[in-house]
């Protein structure tokens, strides 16, 4: 009986170990692996709620330079030239405004993105890591949430937060609501790639907001191409 138990203990532990160090590689470390058990174990307790993220605010405005008011001329004079009337122009004809994008294409695929695997509740830094890292950003999810979840328990990372702080690394970002398909094949077929807001639910009635980053789509496969930083 001794001897069967020491391997079924010993193929345990083994397998307890694997599925510690996978685990802790799929959630950034101990620390998030541990997260996400607490949270599957309180997945049915009701959930705090949300604490707000406080943005940054400039500490020092810009400096109010004095203008130099330039000293008046004297005037000079000048001789009065007879006036020769000049014969009459010819009109030119008007061209046509160049457009300042392409129009939508029927299948577009966007690439060149750092996909990374959030860490726990981490999807809005996670996933605006993603976006940046197509225009050459470096930074790491971890260095986004440190400006916009400095509060380990925040849950939440609004929109218009996650656009802040893209301009905030001197890039164009707006947030926006209600669009539609057209106008996400426009951006995306003008090379912009496009961060939303959906919902997950990885297991019936276990659903949460989610942010994922559309980067491209086929019209003929009917099908959209996109970043999901948790699944």
């Amino acid at each position: 009986m001794k001897w069967i138990l020491v391997p079924t203990a010993l193929a345990l532990g083994i397998g307890a170990g694997l599925l510690f160090t996978m685990g802790g590689e799929r959630y950034g470390g101990a620390e998030g692996l541990v997260l996400r058990v607490r949270a599957e174990i309180a997945s049915h307790r009701s959930h705090p709620s949300f604490v707000p993220t406080p943005l940054a605010i400039p500490t020092t405005g810009w400096a109010n330079n004095p203008l130099d008011t330039a000293k008046a001329m004297p005037p000079t004079p000048t001789r009065t030239r007879p006036i020769i009337p000049s014969p009459p122009s010819t009109p030119t004809p008007a061209t046509s405004p160049t457009p300042v994008h392409h129009p939508a294409a029927q299948t577009v695929e966007l690439t060149g993105f750092a996909h990374v695997w959030q860490t726990w509740n981490n999807c809005g830094p996670a996933t605006l890591a993603v976006s940046l890292s197509y225009f050459g950003s470096t930074l790491s999810q971890a260095d986004v949430a440190a400006v916009l979840r400095p509060n380990g328990e925040d849950k939440n990372v609004g929109p218009e937060e996650l656009a802040a702080f893209a301009r905030s690394q001197g890039f164009h970002a707006m947030a926006r609501v209600n669009g539609d398909a057209d106008r996400l094949r426009l951006l995306l077929s003008n090379g912009v790639p496009v961060l939303i807001e959906t919902w997950l639910e990885p297991e019936p009635g276990d659903g949460m907001g989610h942010y994922r980053l559309l980067s491209g789509y086929d019209n003929v496969k009917q099908e959209w191409i996109a970043y999901d930083v948790y699944v």
